[in-house]
């Protein structure tokens, strides 16, 4: 009972180490299971999801306002769930969309997920990675202040490293 407490525990702790990791990324990530239910999303995620703009989650699934580009998702999720479990040999793709003419399409980027352990509770099938190329991205600066909790300072010197400067 107590190593079945412990694996528990050091699953758990992975999965929360890697939701941690993926809120600090820019990139927008959502993972599916086999059931095409959302269960996971980073933070990125959860704020294009909680405008409603383009996609939301609906009965636990993720869908896109329009039907057509709804169809369309739930066609490549599907694809890449088949992969995921070995059914087929889809490597997921790619689709935009556009909510209307005035706002800049989204791009969704599907992609089976195969992993022989569940983390914790969630058993992810497919990663949808979406674009949004009106979303601008952090600053190297914002970036690392938000992963290392760096100061203003310590930033600014990590830049000029990275630039080649020289200590000596």
């Amino acid at each position: 009972a107590l190593q079945v407490r412990s694996r528990n525990e050091t699953l758990r702790t992975v999965f929360e180490a890697g939701k941690f990791a993926l809120d600090k990324i820019d990139t927008t990530v959502i993972g599916v299971n086999e059931q095409q239910q959302v269960v996971l999303t980073n933070r990125s995620a959860d704020a294009i999801l909680s405008s409603g703009r383009s996609l939301t989650i609906r009965a636990g699934k993720l869908v896109a306002r329009r039907f057509s580009d709804s169809v369309a998702l739930e066609h490549l999720l599907q694809s890449a769930m088949q992969t995921s479990i070995g059914r087929s040999e889809s490597s997921g793709g790619l689709m935009t969309i556009h909510e209307d003419e005035r706002m800049t399409p989204i791009s969704i980027i599907v992609t089976p997920f195969r992993s022989r352990c569940v983390l914790a509770h969630v058993h992810i099938c497919a990663l949808v990675f979406i674009v949004d190329p009106g979303a601008k991205p952090l600053s190297r600066a914002a970036l690392l202040r938000e992963i290392f909790a760096l100061t203003p300072a310590e930033c600014r010197l990590s830049g000029m490293l990275h630039e080649g400067l020289d200590l000596n």
